[in-house]
């Protein structure tokens, strides 16, 4: 059972946080998943202020992990989600996209090149490091000539 409580004294982005995580949370009594209720088949939104942003799954260059934090890449934007990004992960089942590393979410279709001997892929001009536990999944995922 997931758990959150306010402590005095208390400002609004900490109400606004417990809230969300409230809504979040799955009612074992309830049907409906309030978790995937922003997620679209080519998009999704998230709260930036008091805006709800939509993000095309197509516009996601990489998303890097930062703490509790996920940031995401998308064009010359980036977006702070306050989820996990083995939880972010979880919103990205059955697209394109694969965890490359403990830190990083890419989308397999903006990699641009994989360097072997440095365990390293190129998207938009940033290196990311490949993670050796995630090396084998990487691979297998490509086609190769």
């Amino acid at each position: 059972e997931h758990v959150t409580y306010l402590v005095k004294p208390f400002n609004e982005r900490t109400l606004q946080s417990s809230v969300e995580f409230a809504l979040r949370t799955k009612d074992p009594h309830s049907e409906e998943k309030v978790e995937t209720g922003y997620i679209l088949e080519d998009r999704f939104f998230i709260k930036v202020g008091n805006i709800l942003q939509k993000i095309y799954f197509t516009d996601i260059s990489w998303i890097q992990s930062e703490g509790n934090y996920s940031i995401i890449y998308a064009g010359d934007r980036k977006y702070a989600v306050k989820l996990s990004l083995t939880r972010m992960a979880r919103y990205f089942d059955g697209k394109p996209f694969l965890r490359i590393h403990k830190r990083y979410l890419v989308p397999l279709n903006k990699i641009n090149s994989i360097d072997t001997n440095n365990n390293q892929i190129e998207i938009e001009n940033q290196l990311i490091p490949i993670g050796a536990s995630y090396r084998t999944d990487l691979m297998s995922c490509l086609q190769k000539l």
